[in-house]
């Protein structure tokens, strides 16, 4: 028993280490490095994001998205990640967001999410502001609340411009995620070109806490 015990020991040291090898750890401090390994290990996506600052998670995520995949946590780790830092994934090309969701379950990301509150259609709202690669009119990040799609168009007011809120009627097929734990009512949603989008009328500024 004693031996099988060393042999045990051994076999998880040495699984531990590869791991480790195998990992992209430069985000998290020196010292928090041997508990986001011991996270993968035991299964808690989140456990492992969040020995990093919450802007890093998504590049966590796109730089270990094989070993998360391996240990089937892919999906609660990358929703974690675009629910935490949806206003630090900017630097993120739009194309390598819709490529990090294709590559996970669709089933296991939805389910990674809270309740979709009813078959669909869906109501949304996304909050847009400044020219180009910025304004991102069919990123995935929207709401059903319309006040705080327009929240989200003015938050970078005086650095952005022409701030706007976009309406989709978005079925249930193009929905990846809901997120509700801040009462955001958040929708990660694929918006395809054939999918028509309205613009509603500038975005007034409003005051949201």
């Amino acid at each position: 028993m004693a031996v099988q015990t060393i042999e045990s020991s051994l076999d998880k040291s040495l699984e531990r280490h590869i791991l480790k090898a195998s990992l992209y750890l430069d985000p998290i401090p020196t010292e928090l490095r041997g508990l986001a390994v011991d996270a993968v290990l035991e299964h808690d996506p989140v456990g492992f994001l969040c020995r990093a600052d919450n802007t890093r998670s998504l590049e966590l995520v796109y730089h270990n998205s094989d070993v998360l995949l391996e240990h089937g946590i892919y999906e609660v780790a990358l929703i974690h990640a675009l629910s935490i830092s949806r206003t630090n994934n900017a630097h993120f090309p739009l194309l390598l967001l819709k490529e990090l969701i294709a590559i996970g379950d669709r089933a296991k990301l939805l389910a990674a999410g809270d309740p979709l509150p009813h078959g669909g259609p869906f109501t949304l709202f996304r909050g847009v502001a400044g020219t180009g690669k910025l304004r991102r009119v069919r990123g995935i990040h929207w709401t059903s609340d319309r006040g705080r799609a327009e929240w989200f168009a003015n938050r970078f007011a005086g650095h952005l411009v022409d701030p706007a809120v976009y309406m989709a009627v978005v079925p249930a097929r193009d929905i990846v995620a809901h997120i509700n734990d801040r009462g955001e009512d958040e929708y990660i949603a694929l918006i395809p070109r054939s999918l028509n989008l309205v613009c509603l009328e500038q975005a007034a500024e409003v005051a949201l806490i």
